[in-house]
């Protein structure tokens, strides 16, 4: 069982890695065509600004997950360690708790959001916007994954 989730875990990992990383260099890509096309042919690419802001937000909803996962997210460390042991576990157990009620909200708040866009597309490309928005609702879930995760952590290493 822990072999499986421990796989599980991995692919979890490398699928937000994957994106994050991947997003970026495409939009690192396509705006230097952009800046190209805009000023050296005198001339624009139309889906240019459709295609990076959906870059964009993919970044951000694998992103999250990612650093959450890295235990990357700021923290007030000098405040935090000046507070004893238990204390500082209370306070991390705590804020983790917080961030993972706020993405629960916003997991709920983005699926609906999602579902109300079905019929509508994008202005250039004709993309359901559905699936566009999709993307919020999957990086909360995995952002929601990794609190549990980090949480669970803080659990055990604030009981012994």
């Amino acid at each position: 069982m822990q072999k499986a989730f421990t796989k599980f875990d991995r692919t979890i990992g490398f699928l937000e890695d994957f994106v994050s990383i991947w997003t970026i260099v495409f939009i690192s890509i396509i705006v230097v065509v952009q800046v190209f096309f805009r000023y050296v042919l005198d001339s624009g690419i139309l889906w240019s600004d459709e295609v990076i802001t959906i870059l964009m937000v993919s970044m951000v909803m694998f992103g999250v997950p990612a650093v959450t996962r890295r235990g990357m997210h700021t923290e007030l460390h000098v405040f935090i360690n000046l507070l004893p042991r238990s204390a500082r576990h209370a306070v991390r157990f705590a804020t983790s708790l917080i961030g993972l009620a706020f993405l629960v909200l916003f997991f709920v708040a983005a699926a609906r959001y999602a579902m109300d866009s079905r019929g509508m597309v994008t202005t250039v490309l004709r993309i359901p916007i559905q699936f566009v928005y999709a993307i919020l609702p999957i990086g909360a879930f995995l952002a929601i994954y990794e609190y549990l995760k980090t949480v669970i952590v803080e659990f055990r290493s604030s009981s012994h």
